[in-house]
């Protein structure tokens, strides 16, 4: 179907019309205007991964998090455990619990996680669990403990966000969706800069 300028035109203002519903509303009701997918929100402070990349030396709070989603008609928006608070999903779940119609999360974990640490995090409004590989091996995912809880979060409908190097998605994505769980892949596929959309890996992803 191709739409015409005037259509197109019509469309836009739809959507627009839309969007000045206030955010706050449309996410009582259950409704959804746009949702922003991949956020943060830390404070100096908090207790550090021992292995890091990097720490912020500002604050993204929750609440500033929620002002940017009004400020720009979003009703909804997804957490992702930042990596320099590795594990310690702490902070991240409060936001969650504070506005549990708006925000879902992100986590990072140990493929040792106990079922009952996921299954509170699931009632938290975490929606799955992120796997931070830039600078880190591919998971053994043939282990026992990787099958245990790729199988919990399988039966709990989540997702692995994976963040890895194109080039290794193959050897990533095939075991994780072989795991039975939903897999999303972060930061475009992360193509190698000097190949651009001919690299392998992205077009392995695509």
């Amino acid at each position: 179907m191709k739409l015409s300028r005037r259509d197109f035109g019509r469309g836009m203002w739809g959507a627009a019309a839309v969007l000045t519903v206030a955010p706050q509303a449309m996410a009582k009701q259950g409704g959804v205007t746009a949702v922003d997918c991949h956020a943060h929100v830390f404070r100096v402070g908090l207790p550090l991964a021992d292995v890091r990349r990097y720490a912020p030396d500002y604050d993204a709070t929750p609440a500033d998090y929620v002002k940017m989603l009004d400020a720009n008609g979003m009703s909804h928006g997804v957490l992702i455990q930042p990596s320099f608070l590795g594990t310690d999903n702490s902070y991240m779940i409060g936001a969650l619990r504070e506005h549990p119609r708006r925000l879902r999360g992100i986590a990072m974990v140990e493929p040792t996680v106990a079922r009952d640490e996921l299954v509170m995090m699931n009632e938290a409004g975490v929606v799955g669990v992120r796997l931070n590989l830039i600078g880190r091996p591919d998971p053994a995912f043939e282990q026992d403990e990787w099958r245990a809880m790729l199988r919990h979060m399988a039966d709990l409908g989540w997702q692995v966000e994976v963040h890895a190097e194109a080039q290794r998605l193959p050897r990533i994505v095939a075991p994780l969706l072989k795991n039975g769980v939903n897999v999303v892949v972060d930061h475009f596929g992360r193509p190698d800069p000097k190949l651009g959309v001919t690299d392998p890996g992205f077009d392995y992803l695509l």
